[in-house]
């Protein structure tokens, strides 16, 4: 089951940020009478939050240009017979079904800081589905009136559980217990000064955004310590909160804004950046078109702040699918 809930998960994630063409939501599907606001069922202690609208994604031109493509690609990649099981018993297609990402990090407060989920929101044949998971080992457990299913290796903490027709959660069990008991009511994240501080500097929330608080988070540290190849780990713990989203029609515009306590941390920040930037060109500079690439990303501060931008369409997406395995040599 494990092995199933990790690949629900991964193809969920893959089909939202793609922006799968595939044909929308079924029709007549009940409208959801548990969840109204699916921000109200993160904790207050969440620290980090990833959103995909993966039915708004595929309505605009450049997502349904590249849905297209996807489509094609994860029909011929995922042909294992696992894969077609579970698409055939359950009816369930990733990049046709799934219409709202939310992934989440951050402390629970008794449980681990570290543990985390997604909330996912679409078309889903509850029954079938659990029936799938069934003919694999699992526990399944009674909670608060919601069962959750899990793994039989007592070392697994992965589970899911539907909160009703149309929201499943998948993630570490602490955590989705956690978010089993924000059904019932309580502070959320919504009440979390710092995370509604930074929800606020996002201009669009239609497509692809994220907000990470850094605040009293060691997972830069821990990053560095525990001998990450990234060097510039050291330089991320100076940042106090990034806030990011994505403009998105015939092009997407991705914008990041890094907040940091002074201005001259801004500009190391930038300055490591561009530093890589120069790096990677120089490790391509045979090829002018990867450069090019490399000169589409745009970094300046203002003050204490740090802003990111990369604008991409369907070209720049093919040509980085076919320069993938050079830029996959640059290292940081």
């Amino acid at each position: 089951m494990k092995k199933h809930a990790r690949m629900i998960l991964a193809l969920m994630l893959f089909g939202s940020y793609a922006c799968s063409g595939e044909p929308g939501p079924k029709e007549g599907a009940p409208a959801s009478t548990v969840v109204s606001n699916h921000l109200s069922l993160l904790p207050e202690t969440t620290h980090l939050l990833i959103y995909a609208n993966m039915k708004a994604l595929k309505e605009t031109p450049l997502g349904a240009e590249i849905g297209r493509e996807v489509d094609r690609k994860i029909r011929n990649e995922h042909d294992d017979e696992s894969y077609r099981r579970f698409v055939e018993q359950t009816g369930f297609v990733f990049e046709r079904d799934v219409q709202e990402i939310w992934i989440s990090g951050g402390n629970t407060g008794e449980y681990d800081e570290h543990s985390g989920g997604a909330i996912v929101h679409g078309d889903f044949d509850q029954d079938k589905i659990i029936d799938f998971a069934k003919k694999d080992r699992v526990w399944e457990e009674e909670f608060e009136g919601h069962k959750i299913y899990r793994s039989e290796s007592h070392k697994d903490k992965f589970a899911f559980a539907f909160l009703n027709d149309e929201t499943v959660v998948l993630g570490e069990e602490p955590w989705l217990k956690t978010i089993i008991l924000q059904t019932k009511g309580g502070k959320s994240m919504i009440d979390n000064p710092d995370m509604s501080r930074f929800l606020s500097k996002i201009s669009n929330k239609n497509y692809f955004w994220g907000v990470v608080d850094m605040g009293g988070n060691k997972w830069a540290e821990n990053l560095r310590q525990h001998g990450s190849p990234f060097r510039g780990a050291e330089s991320l713990e100076k940042m106090k909160s990034l806030v990011f989203y994505a403009n998105v029609d015939q092009k997407a515009e991705l914008i990041m804004n890094g907040d940091f306590t002074t201005a001259d941390e801004a500009e190391l920040f930038a300055d490591m950046l561009n530093g890589f930037k120069a790096m990677a060109k120089m490790m391509v500079s045979d090829d002018k078109e990867a450069i090019d690439m490399l000169n589409e990303i745009r970094i300046k501060t203002a003050g204490p702040g740090l802003r990111l931008t990369l604008n991409i369409d369907k070209n720049f997406l093919n040509k980085l699918e076919q320069k993938r395995q050079k830029f996959e040599k640059i290292e940081l």
